[in-house]
């Protein structure tokens, strides 16, 4: 204590660690306090604190899943319905659900298949719209059908 007395010790830290010696002094000279310091400082204490604030932070857990509760609870099915959770999960699998199940035909979403005229050309082995001036059109004179545009060869 007289090496770090602040008239022998001019150095500015020396006033701080002559109080906490003064004070460790004390701590150790009473008692009482030394039993409190004792109890403090013990690995029991620590796990006793340790066991205090885990109890304290299960049950703000624990009110913390009751509120979400009476949260869901308080939510119509509409908006349980339009929640992001729902909406995130629910359109990707019915989309998927909808590929799997859907017709592997072309779509036209409601609009008829639009048919042209073509005829039918042995040597290409295709649908083609008629040409007069072609020669293997003249030379077949093949009959005219209404098919889809889309099987028709457009030239």
């Amino acid at each position: 204590a007289k090496l770090y007395h602040p008239d022998v010790n001019k150095a500015p830290e020396a006033a701080e660690r002559f109080k906490a010696i003064n004070k460790a002094y004390e701590v150790l000279v009473d008692d009482a306090a030394r039993a409190v310091a004792a109890q403090q400082t013990s690995p029991t204490a620590s796990s006793r604190r340790h066991a205090q604030r885990t109890a304290a932070e299960t049950a703000e857990h624990a009110e913390r899943k009751a509120r979400m509760r009476t949260l869901h609870k308080s939510l119509t099915w509409f908006e349980l319905l339009v929640h992001p959770r729902t909406l995130l999960t629910v359109i990707p699998i019915l989309a998927v659900i909808y590929m799997v199940t859907s017709p592997k035909e072309e779509k036209n979403f409601g609009k008829a298949k639009e048919l042209v005229p073509a005829w039918y050309n042995p040597n290409s082995k295709r649908w083609e719209s008629p040409a007069p001036w072609d020669p293997t059109f003249r030379a077949l004179n093949p009959q005219i059908d209404q098919v889809p545009r889309s099987s028709v060869f457009e030239r």
